[in-house]
């Protein structure tokens, strides 16, 4: 199985629509994502992703938080932007853990932490990088519990949703007569 393509979660499509629900999980016995940049938190020089306990990121102002889903246990996962915190406050938070491209990791890295954080980076950065109506140019804000933006154009109320790009790597190989496999390379 491929390192990104196991997902644990239940992404509670019809849940997260209830933003008093979607509140509700972040109090509970959540687990959290942090992403900085490009980067996801993982154990110092480890590829152990870390998830925080709600506790640990309580003080943060955490209204743009995404909720990935619940896990097996019950508990919700969410992810977290801290790009734009302090740094001396994300030391607190995070201790000796470290932020780290998880390609660097690549294949070490659990099958279902993989997924959870290559969503969790993925979705973050699509907020970031989606902060305003493409209809109208005006400010919009996460709603569904992160898996969607909504216009705040009263006028507008455009919805938006990240794009999924699947890919697909093969290769195709020929076996020829005199048992020389070669591949078709091609751009």
């Amino acid at each position: 199985m491929l390192n990104y393509s196991n997902m644990p979660l239940d992404r509670g499509s019809n849940a997260r629509k209830d933003l008093a629900w979607v509140d509700a999980k972040k109090t509970a016995d959540s687990l959290w994502l942090l992403v900085k940049g490009n980067h996801t938190l993982f154990a110092n020089s480890s590829p152990e992703v870390v998830y925080l306990a709600h506790q640990q990121v309580a003080h943060l102002d955490v209204t743009q938080a995404i909720l990935l889903g619940s896990n097996e246990q019950g508990n919700a996962v969410f992810a977290l932007d801290v790009t734009a915190l302090e740094e001396s406050l994300l030391a607190t938070i995070i201790g000796d853990a470290q932020f780290a491209d998880i390609r660097q990791y690549g294949t070490q890295v659990a099958l279902e932490d993989g997924s959870n954080a290559a969503l969790a980076r993925g979705l973050c950065y699509w907020h970031a990088t989606h902060s305003f109506c493409g209809r109208c140019g005006t400010k919009n804000h996460l709603v569904e519990g992160g898996h969607s933006r909504l216009c705040d154009n009263a006028a507008c109320l455009h919805q938006t949703f990240p794009r999924t790009d699947p890919a697909v790597i093969m290769v195709v190989t020929k076996t020829f007569s005199d048992g020389t496999e070669r591949c078709l390379l091609g751009r």
